[in-house]
């Protein structure tokens, strides 16, 4: 359904062309034109060159609408990846004039072909395996055929686990893969399945906000608490604070605005880190420059503070704090470099 949805949301230019009628007559001057190079070659007969011309032309048509596959442009989120240009053409709608006539265009230069070459055995039986060749994709039910038998093979090997050699574990849930599929899908299995795999916290981290996001797109939320459990610890046991800042513009890139979860869990460790700490404080720059990149990130960051206890008891005179400026008695701002947040304890009073 997703790959018919992109095949719809803008039209094919790869196929659309062949609708033209200027294209129609095109295999006719192709015809022509292969009929006279052959002629005029010293030493091939009128029979030879018609047989010539025939099988040319049935391996192009053949090479063209049935052998390749996809498309050379950019564009449906590779939905026409696996199909040829026949199955493309009109949108796999069987018979129309188009298809029609690039049936009918085969069939009349066999039978030319079969009349000038005097119906010899030998030059009628390849004129027929070639016009089989070409006629036979074709037909309706020939209509993406190779791509249904690969479905119901992998159908059946999805629902039954024959031939599954890879247990992946989620919870309670345990679901049983095929190696060469997943490898050749993820880079983080295929990592993991060649021992190319590096545990790095950066890395990990990376690939848990994927796993997450993945769930939370395909509604799978024992991935999604898995993968959230699995982010809690390791952010938790990361002495380095700058490598969790470090997930901050993934977060709030990748993850819908309405799952709070893992920016929930992000904040809480931000918070409780940088307010342990009352005179510097490590990687500041990258804090600040994604809270001013960031106004999901810089708002959640307020409230967190105010709701642990560690504000100043306003979002703007938070917000001040935070970006390294107070409130003067007059209501001017000035500037402060330290702390950029309150101690354990709260702000200091003021005179």
């Amino acid at each position: 359904m997703e790959h018919l949805s992109d095949q719809s949301a803008i039209p094919n230019l790869n196929a659309n062309w062949v609708n033209a009628k200027g294209a129609w007559v095109i295999h006719i001057v192709l015809i022509v034109a292969l009929k006279i190079f052959y002629s005029i070659i010293p030493g091939i007969q009128r029979d030879t060159s018609w047989f010539l011309t025939n099988l040319t032309y049935m391996f192009g048509s053949y090479l063209m609408f049935h052998w390749v596959r996809g498309i050379p442009f950019e564009f449906n989120a590779g939905a026409y990846d696996n199909l040829n240009m026949w199955e493309q053409m009109d949108n796999g709608e069987q018979f129309t004039p188009t298809k029609k006539y690039l049936l009918s265009v085969p069939i009349c230069l066999f039978l030319v072909s079969t009349h000038y070459t005097h119906y010899d055995l030998t030059y009628f039986t390849l004129n027929v395996m070639a016009l089989l060749g070409v006629i036979i994709p074709k037909l309706p039910w020939s209509h993406r055929l190779r791509n249904n038998v690969k479905l119901r093979l992998a159908s059946s090997y999805q629902t039954s686990g024959q031939f599954a050699d890879l247990t992946i574990i989620c919870g309670s849930e345990k679901f049983r893969c095929h190696k060469i599929v997943l490898c050749s899908q993820s880079e983080f299995f295929n990592a993991a399945c060649t021992g190319g795999f590096n545990y790095h916290p950066t890395t990990f981290l990376s690939n848990l906000i994927d796993l997450y996001a993945l769930g939370d797109k395909y509604a799978i939320s024992a991935l999604c608490r898995h993968a959230a459990a699995r982010f809690q610890k390791t952010i938790s046991e990361i002495s380095d604070c700058g490598i969790n800042l470090q997930r901050i513009p993934q977060i709030y890139g990748s993850v819908p605005e309405n799952d709070t979860t893992l920016k929930d869990l992000l904040i809480a460790e931000i918070i409780l880190r940088y307010c342990s700490y009352t005179r510097h404080r490590p990687d500041q720059g990258i804090l600040l420059e994604a809270m001013d990149q960031y106004a999901e990130f810089r708002k959640d960051m307020t409230l967190g503070l105010l709701k642990n206890g560690k504000g100043s008891g306003t979002p703007e005179r938070e917000e001040s704090h935070i970006f390294g400026t107070r409130f003067s008695p007059l209501g001017q701002e000035s500037p402060v470099f330290e702390p950029r947040f309150p101690p354990l304890g709260g702000f200091p009073s003021r005179p």
